[in-house]
């Protein structure tokens, strides 16, 4: 069977995608992947593939643009599936009662779109697969989950070849991969708590690489792409001290001279694996700070790490010259100005070498929107449709949540990591943010271009070709690592 994978652009080449196509190889099936942004005649490109089906990655913050897609294929394309998986579907199934789409993939893809692949095959139904969720009769089927995929290294490495058919991919230096799926943790803003949930039974949910698959994959693109720096999002890449010491060996010796970032939580950073991450030549280790108001992180983020806990982490790194990247909040429900300020205080305090900033965005069916709502600060009403507050943070930066102060926390947004980098400057931004204009201060965000460069080592002319292709990095067809 012949499926086809169709993106919005290419600004989040999907790694759960790439694994997805590499097993669907494996038994037989070829695949594709079209980004809609990058194609000059989108229905060309489509019939030229000559797809069985369809399978669009459909995540909360670009579902509408999915259904978009859909609705162009059914006219354009009839007699051929066209199924969602992602997300969204994953957290809002009710899409499955689209006229758009023939059935949603909910959770993990890989054995659902096998099987939906081989019955196609056989010419037979996909109405009792797995995961699977489609209409029937006016009624939605409703199939069970199947375990959770493991052990990783049985899946075939990454099919990270099928985004080559565009040239500026492959040219750009910053390449991103996973070791693992699932995350421990449960923080409220966070997907990874109610997937957890609903694979309860089901496998262990956080499951690991080893450390010769994880080197493997980076090998893979060294050999076959420009690799300048490496990446790998997931969140718990140092939650085991011999894990990460083996596969800094392995890296130091099998990749030596590309540098490395990766993500951590700040209770992971411990002497053993960042003293391992240093020798192999990690750049920088991004950590989670979210809020430096500590009351607002721990009981109402269910973030639970101190100030102290975050500074000595911070603290850890630069003793082995890694450079700090914190993610942070503002805006949050239950937040004052106090407490936002707060934040660049305590990013200024540790030396955050990038501070990466964002409104807080409440994401459907979390504890974090559930406290809002409970606040008065998310409308009840507004909470049940925000699978439809689409391109949140894409209509510009602004509070999501009733606030007062709105003006205020804007110019803070765009004065935020001039505070972090000059805290002598922070009495003045203090007072600077009641300024009454609107987005004044928008040009010091641009300092933030400079910044990432130095942090990931790229040319200007890369950034900015790459720029030009992706166009805003609020457009993502996908924002989770393995769900497609």
């Amino acid at each position: 069977m012949r499926v086809l994978f169709i993106q919005d652009n290419g600004i989040n080449e999907s790694l759960a995608l790439c694994e997805l196509s590499a097993l669907l190889k494996a038994h037989g099936h070829e695949t594709a992947v079209l980004l809609e942004r990058e194609e000059r005649d989108l229905d060309a490109a489509i019939e030229a593939f000559a797809p069985d089906w369809f399978l669009i990655p459909c995540s909360i913050l670009a579902h509408t643009w999915a259904l978009g897609i859909a609705r162009r294929i059914r006219a354009r394309f009839p007699g051929r599936p066209v199924i969602f998986g992602g997300t969204h579907p994953t957290f809002y199934p009710e899409i499955v009662e689209s006229p758009d789409i023939d059935a949603i993939i909910v959770g993990e893809a890989e054995g659902a779109a096998l099987d939906i692949c081989e019955a196609l095959a056989r010419g037979d139904d996909f109405a009792d697969i797995p995961n699977v969720w489609l209409m029937r009769d006016g009624q939605v089927v409703r199939n069970e989950k199947r375990p959770l995929l493991a052990p990783l290294d049985d899946l075939p490495l990454p099919d990270r070849g099928m985004y080559f058919r565009y040239p500026f991919l492959r040219a750009f230096g910053w390449k991103k991969f996973m070791s693992g799926r699932g995350c421990y943790h449960s923080c409220a803003y966070c997907y990874n708590p109610k997937i957890r949930e609903s694979y309860h039974g089901l496998g262990v949910y956080v499951r690991r690489k080893s450390p010769e698959r994880a080197v493997a994959e980076v090998l893979w693109m060294k050999q076959n792409a420009n690799l300048k720096i490496a990446h790998f999002s997931d969140d718990l890449f140092i939650s085991d001290e011999d894990w990460a010491e083996e596969f800094s060996e392995r890296y130091r010796r099998e990749i030596g001279g590309v540098p490395f970032t990766c993500n951590a939580t700040v209770d992971l950073v411990r002497e053993k694996s960042v003293a391992a991450l240093a020798r192999a030549g990690c750049r920088a280790v991004a950590i989670g700070i979210e809020t430096g108001d500590e009351t607002l992180r721990r009981m109402i983020m269910k973030k639970d790490i101190t100030d102290d806990q975050i500074r000595d982490a911070a603290a850890l790194l630069k003793k082995h010259g890694v450079m700090v990247v914190t993610f942070n909040m503002i805006g949050n429900p239950g937040e004052t100005m106090e407490s936002a300020f707060r934040t660049m205080e305590l990013n200024a305090e540790i030396g955050a070498d990038c501070a990466r900033l964002t409104f807080g965005i409440p994401l459907p069916r979390t504890r974090y929107a559930d406290y809002a709502v409970d606040i008065g600060v998310l409308a009840p009403d507004d909470a049940a449709r925000l699978p439809d507050i689409t391109d949140i943070a894409a209509a510009g930066p602004h509070p999501i949540f009733k606030t007062d102060n709105a003006r205020e926390l804007i110019n803070l947004y765009y004065l935020f990591r001039l505070g972090v980098a000059r805290p002598g400057l922070i009495p003045l931004i203090k007072k600077a943010v009641r300024c009454p204009v609107p987005f004044v201060f928008k040009p010091f965000s641009l300092n933030m271009f400079l910044v990432e460069k130095r942090m990931f080592n790229l040319g200007w002319f890369e950034g900015f070709r790459y720029y030009l292709h992706v166009g805003s990095p609020d457009r993502r067809t996908t924002n989770f690592v393995f769900l497609i």
